[in-house]
This record gives structure tokens, sequence and C-alpha cells, in this order.
């Protein structure tokens, strides 16, 4: 066998794993609580890590520096708000995985680097791998919830906080936001596919993670879909189709706000609880106990980081934190709070004028998918901060080590314009 034929082996082997890992991740039950936190993820930062040891022989790009500064930072941020829990007596050594999730969560950027340098392919050689197996994962699930065949191993293996949420396509997740959010990482990326590789399965897939959206029954979610899928086509096509689609846009709004009363009953007549939801937002917010329940936290977590001068609060292992303000606020104070937001900006400004500078549809696939995906993310975290938690943490760092990859890609074998 020569070098050559090695080589293409090891990179074969490579990709095999690097697709065990996501497809795990995803099928993965909800393992008892170690120290507070899911045993998935503690074996995930263990494995990555050892990777690391390993297998690293590079220098950090300027990427990655970048995100090391970053979560240092947030580490920094964190780390002073736990010490106020210890001045108040309310801290243990459950709290390390907790204290430690921003080191934890760059080590799996890291972590998935390495591996698309292992295998050396552009991302969305693996992306397109993984969306295409999930979905078929997806469907074969959905099919045997639907005749009643999965109840006994659903309720042993992904247990629901509520029974009510059996009512809900939720799959391998805990909650409909967990669900939703991994819904929507792959509904995007299939739009932005099918926009640059038209074909009939990179629709029907698209469709297919859309329905999984709406019945998971996520709002905000709902709306990030929307804007989503309309970001993508308005930025893709021409001035004269921009034009059309804006025109589009404004006239349904205005029948929207005409016919306002009428869209109210067509909602509340639905038999999905998350639009009766809808329902009572638009109509009586002020009923709204989801809505009222987390503007209080969001107080409570904006008022404690003035107390302290901006940083953090606590942990927030101890409070009920729903939505990523209320959430990130407590934990890295409203100075943590906005270099999150600015994190989000930045990288979707970054890949935005990466995807404006490519040439080459793959490389414009991964760049607008991460433009517009960072852009939205703080709409679709308000019913919770999946960013950095459970297993969505792990596909979250999966998109930033994919447009870093792609950054690299880019730069190391520059192609000639060639889309065909």
């Amino acid at each position: 066998m020569t070098e050559h034929s090695v080589f293409f082996s090891r990179k074969k082997v490579w990709k095999l794993i690097f697709h065990f890992i996501l497809i795990v991740v995803l099928v993965l039950p909800n393992f008892p609580m170690f120290l507070g936190s899911e045993v998935y993820i503690n074996f995930g930062i263990l494995y990555i890590f050892v990777l690391l040891l390993i297998f690293r022989r590079s220098s950090l790009s300027r990427e990655e520096v970048a995100i090391m500064i970053f979560y240092s930072l947030l580490q920094l941020l964190l780390v002073l708000s736990w010490v106020n829990e210890v001045s108040l007596g309310s801290a243990s050594i459950s709290d390390i995985p907790s204290l430690l999730r921003p080191v934890f969560l760059f080590i799996l950027v890291l972590g998935f680097v390495l591996l698309y340098s292992l295998v050396n392919v552009h991302p969305v050689v693996i992306l397109d791998c993984f969306v295409k197996a999930s979905f078929s994962i997806l469907v074969f699930y959905y099919v045997l919830e639907t005749f009643g065949m999965v109840e006994f191993i659903k309720h042993h293996l992904w247990v629901r906080p509520r029974l009510s949420q059996h009512n809900y396509f939720t799959s391998f997740f805990v909650t409909t936001y967990f669900a939703a959010y991994f819904y929507t990482i792959c509904f995007g990326y299939s739009v932005v596919r099918l926009l640059y590789r038209p074909s009939f399965s990179w629709f029907a897939i698209s469709i297919g993670f859309l329905y999984f959206v709406v019945i998971a029954e996520s709002k905000s979610f709902y709306v990030f879909s929307f804007i989503f899928a309309f970001l993508c086509i308005y930025i893709a096509f021409n001035k004269v189709f921009k034009i059309f689609a804006l025109t589009i846009a404004f006239s349904l709004a205005v029948v929207a706000a005409y016919s306002f009363h009428h869209i109210l009953e067509l909602i509340v007549s639905t038999d999905l609880r998350s639009f009766r939801s809808i329902y009572t937002l638009l109509s009586n917010p002020e009923e709204s106990i989801t809505l009222q329940t987390r503007y209080s936290q969001i107080v409570i977590a904006v008022s404690g980081s003035f107390e302290r001068g901006g940083l953090g609060v606590g942990l927030g292992r101890s409070i009920s934190l729903e939505s990523y303000i209320a959430s990130f606020v407590y934990r890295y104070g409203l100075i943590g709070f906005s270099m999150y937001t600015l994190y989000f900006l930045s990288i979707s400004c970054w890949a935005y004028r990466s995807y404006s500078a490519s040439k080459n549809y793959d490389d414009k696939t991964i760049f607008l998918f991460v433009s517009i995906w960072f852009a939205l993310l703080p709409l679709g975290l308000m019913s919770s901060p999946m960013y950095e938690m459970g297993k969505n943490s792990i596909f979250s760092a999966f998109i930033v080590s994919s447009f870093i990859w792609a950054k690299k890609y880019y730069v190391e074998k520059p192609r000639c314009l060639s889309n065909a």
C-alpha cells in the first residue's frame, strides 16, 4: 500500500469517527446527573481533551486565538460570580462543571477543529452527511412515535420534566426548546444548501425539519425559522429579487395588520398549544404567565448585576433562569452578557464578510448559514440559553468550528470560480 493510499484510508477512518461522534451526541439518552451535570458532556470533553494532547501539533489560528480570548474573559467573569456565592456560603463541589463551562466550550471548539484537520475536507462534506443522517433517524423515530412504539423507551431514556411534553415532538431531547434548537440548525443549513445546490432531497429535508420545528412547538424558533428563510433568500438572490421579496414581505405585513383579529381566531382554533400561547401574547400579553415569569427573572438578574458593579451574581444553579438574558446576566453580569451578544454579532459579521468575498458555492453555504444563524441567535435563545447547555452546547461548538475550518480551508486551499 502506498503512502498516498494510507493517507486517504486514515482520512476515511477519521471521517467515520467524526460522523459517529455527532450521531452519538444526537441520540444519546439523558444519563443520571454527575456533579450536577450530564455525564455525556464530561465524556465528550474528556475524549476531545485526549485528542488534543495526542494529535494537536499546529499552533492556534487567528480565529481560535480570538475565541480563546473571549472564553478566557467569560471564565474570569464566571469565577468572580462564583466567588460571590462562596462568600455567601452557597457554593459546593457540584458547581465545578457549571463553573468551568466556558473552558469546556472552548475545548469542544478546538476538538472539532482538530477533527476537521484530521479529516481535511470542506465542512459541507461533514454537514451534508450529518444533516441527512439526522433527518433519516428523526423520521424513523417520528414514525415509531406516531404508532406508539417508543413510549417505554422514550419515558425511560429521554425523560420529560412535564407529562404534557409527551404531546410535542422532542425526539432525543428533554424539552421543546432544546429539540427546536437542533431542528432549526438543520433546517437553516438545509435551506442554504438548497439555494446553492438545488435538489429534491434538500427540498424535502428543509420541509421535513421545518415540520419538526412546528411540532416541537417552540414559539421563538417559529419566528427564528421564518426570518432565517427570508434572509437566506433575500441575501442570496439579485437586486431585482430583493425588491420583489421586500414588496411581498411588506404586503404580508399590511395584510396581517388589517386581518389581525381573523389571524387571532385562526391561531386559537388550532390544536397546537404554542399557537394558543401566541394568541395570549398577541391579544392579552399581561395575562401570559410565561412572559411575566421571564420578565421577572430578567429584572432579578439585572438588579443583582447592578448591585455588583456589572459583574455576575452567581452560577444560577439554585434559581430558575429561562431566557438567555436572565441566565447570562446572572452568571456573567451585564459585562459578560454584552460580551456574549457582541460575540454572536461579531461571528455573524465575520462570516458575512467571508461570504461576500467567497466565490465557491460550498464556501458561501457555510458562511451564509453561520452569518444568519448567529445574527438571529439572541432571538432563538429567548426561551432558554441552549447555546451553552447539554447536547446543544456540543452542536454550538460544532457550528463555530465549522466556520473556523471553512476559513482555514478557504485560505489554505483557494479555489477558482468553479461552482459546478
